[in-house]
């Protein structure tokens, strides 16, 4: 059964050596992919999460195969548990902003990558709050250096403004945000322009109203320019908005 499976490995999770570490949670996600987490009592939730967070903090970046396994791992656990995750929202949430402000862009970029998969959990748990402020800081990050990290700074970005329900409750408003997203268009990076084309895309479709007609004209001027600058290339990936 779950439990008695998942109680016997957890202890490894904590293990000195890293890749026994990776093992122990790519077993723990599997397990509660297929069997679900309904038979885990407090206490194992609890354990589970500690021993994750451990994981999670004690991860060797350089291989990036090895660091995409606990990141997707974490990221699923959490989204399994659903409800049980809330009260240690916060404690996950410090650990993430933690590494948000790390110097290592890898670190940067991974905690990015995992807001973008875990603000789904946040939503089932009631924590509003919670998005309002990632909101915030993934705005306050808009200004970073390396293209990968902006990437993931954007996609997290999106996918909180699509968990937020109002609008009006975003801190900045969503017309502040767009201004700042227009400059970032002029970024030639193809991960950049993967990111901010779709986050402007669902900005036409649920907040239109919000931004000024100067300021659409603005907008479709600088998609046309990054047209005219990749019309000799396919790029398949390349959708605008036509909101």
């Amino acid at each position: 059964g779950t439990s008695s499976v998942i109680t016997a490995i957890l202890p490894s999770l904590k293990d000195d050596s890293e890749p026994y570490r990776r093992m122990t949670l790519e077993a723990s996600d599997r397990i509660l992919t297929e069997l679900g987490t309904f038979d885990l009592d407090d206490k194992t939730v609890n354990r589970l999460l500690d021993g994750l967070l451990y994981s999670f903090q004690h991860q060797n970046l350089e291989n990036k195969q090895a660091s995409l396994v606990i990141l997707n791992g974490f990221a699923n656990i959490l989204n399994n548990l659903g409800f049980r995750v809330k009260p240690h929202v916060m404690q996950i949430i410090s650990a993430i902003l933690y590494r948000l402000k790390n110097k290592d862009s890898d670190v940067r970029e991974q905690a990015a990558d995992l807001i973008s998969k875990i603000v789904d959990v946040l939503k089932v748990c009631g924590e509003t709050d919670v998005l309002i402020r990632l909101c915030t800081i993934l705005y306050e990050s808009l200004g970073e250096v390396y293209p990968d990290v902006l990437g993931s700074i954007l996609d997290a970005l999106k996918n909180v403004i699509l968990a937020i329900d109002d609008i009006d409750s975003l801190n900045p408003s969503i017309a502040q945000i767009m201004s700042t997203l227009i400059p970032i268009l002029r970024n030639r990076h193809e991960k950049v322009q993967e990111m901010t084309i779709p986050l402007i895309g669902d900005i036409a479709i649920r907040a239109k109203d919000y931004i000024s007609h100067k300021e659409w004209m603005r907008i479709a001027y600088e998609l046309l320019e990054m047209l005219k600058a990749y019309r000799t290339v396919s790029y398949t990936h390349l959708t605008l908005p036509t909101n």
